[in-house]
């Protein structure tokens, strides 16, 4: 999703796990394709979805992420276990990986 990238820049990238090359690197693999999102015609709708599925502060972005999968027609993955019960409420397919992997 597009703002996931810049977020993911970040984590890597705060208190130095990453430089910002390295994280740069690493994204590219994410770049060759153009990020999917939320159009920015459709954000008042969606917000009052997530509202209506129960969503608010911080889970508006677990939202935003799960809409923009589901209107692109693609599987959620993520590490995120945390963050299930609110891809659950959007109504998105979703795939849960562990650290190890799978």
């Amino acid at each position: 999703m597009a703002h996931s990238l810049a977020e993911c820049f970040s984590v890597l990238t705060r208190a130095g796990l990453r430089t910002p090359q390295a994280a740069l690197a690493y994204l590219g693999q994410f770049l060759r394709e153009p990020p999917v999102g939320v159009a920015p015609g459709r954000y008042p709708a969606v917000i009052e979805e997530l509202v209506s599925a129960g969503l608010s502060g911080g889970a508006m972005y677990d939202g935003l992420i799960a809409v923009s999968a589901r209107e692109a027609g693609g599987m959620l993955v993520s590490l995120d276990a945390r963050a299930a019960r609110n891809y659950e409420r959007c109504g998105v397919r979703f795939r849960l990986l562990t650290e190890g992997g799978g």
